[in-house]
C-alpha cells in the first residue's frame, strides 16, 4: 500500500514517478540527494528555486516543508 508522500516532497519532486513502483521512484529521487551536505541536495536546491528547473520555487529555505525534506536527506534519504 503507497502512503502519501509529505506536501513538501511532492512539490520538490519533478522527477517523472511512477504510480506503481515505489522502489523505483525512491531510486529515482535517491539520486538528486547529498547525502555528505545535505542542504546541497539536487531535491533541496531545485525546490527553494536555487537551480533552475520547470517547476520554479517550490517551498522556502528553513520552512517546515524543507526541514521535512532536509531531516530525511541528513538521516539518509531511506525508503521505509
Amino acid at each position: 500500500m503507497r502512503r502519501a508522500a509529505p506536501k513538501a516532497a511532492t512539490a520538490a519532486m519533478s522527477v517523472a514517478l511512477s504510480a506503481t513502483s515505489d522502489t523505483a521512484d525512491h531510486t529515482k529521487v535517491r539520486h538528486r540527494v547529498n547525502l555528505t551536505t545535505p542542504a546541497s541536495s539536487t531535491l533541496l536546491q531545485k525546490a527553494v528555486g536555487g537551480l533552475s528547473h520547470f517547476g520554479g520555487q517550490v517551498i522556502t529555505a528553513g520552512s517546515a516543508d524543507y526541514n521535512v525534506l532536509l531531516d530525511w536527506v541528513t538521516q539518509g534519504a531511506r525508503f521505509e
